[in-house]
């Protein structure tokens, strides 16, 4: 009998890049500072993963704060989330600092119905507008070489004829008056009466 393979991805929730400001609170966990204020890398509808400047012990209790950003044609604004949650892992980060920082993975306790269906709304909306993004870069890129620097050519081309012409229009008045002061002089020479010369 084959052993069945067991997935190293635990995760359930769909989760989104982001980086949302937020405030944790660990107790007595780190010691002399037990809050201290990080920034999310990525959070789904069960959990967040963010960086902390201090070690907390695997299956400790903090409590989180952090608001959501108001999605794009949603009537409320911001959202504050408060809540309980759980260390799932601390590491020590792989890059090289002068201070130590920490791999922090947390899985929200007790979140109710409310917060839940907005952190996977949020989620929903990040990811699409990920994949919206990545859909114009592939767009650009398909485009041929030439293409782009014909239409590269064409814009500068219609910017150049934009300014010209706003920098006639802005002439014009000055211009019109030149000559219609020309004018005026020429037509009081031809009415002038002629003088004549005593010989």
């Amino acid at each position: 009998m084959r052993p069945t393979r067991r997935s190293s991805e635990r995760r359930t929730s769909t989760r989104a890049d982001a980086h949302l400001s937020m405030r944790l609170d660990a107790g007595t966990t780190t010691g002399t500072v037990p809050e201290f204020v990080t920034e999310t890398q990525n959070i789904s509808s069960s959990g967040v993963y963010c960086y902390s400047p201090h070690y907390l012990a695997p299956l400790s209790k903090v409590d989180l704060t952090l608001v959501l950003p108001r999605l794009a044609g949603a009537r409320n604004g911001d959202q504050m989330l408060k809540c309980e949650a759980v260390v799932v892992r601390c590491q020590q980060a792989a890059k090289i600092r002068p201070t130590p920082l920490y791999e922090l993975a947390c899985s929200f306790l007790g979140l109710d119905d409310m917060h839940r269906r907005l952190l996977q709304d949020f989620v929903t909306f990040r990811n699409l507008q990920a994949l919206a993004g990545k859909a114009r870069e592939a767009a650009a890129a398909k485009t041929p070489r030439p293409a782009r620097r014909k239409a590269a050519k064409k814009a500068v081309g219609a910017r150049r004829k934009a300014a010209t012409r706003a920098a006639v229009r802005k002439a014009a008045p000055r211009a019109t008056g030149v000559r219609k002061t020309a004018a005026k002089r020429a037509t009081a020479r031809r009415t002038a009466p002629k003088v004549r010369k005593k010989k």
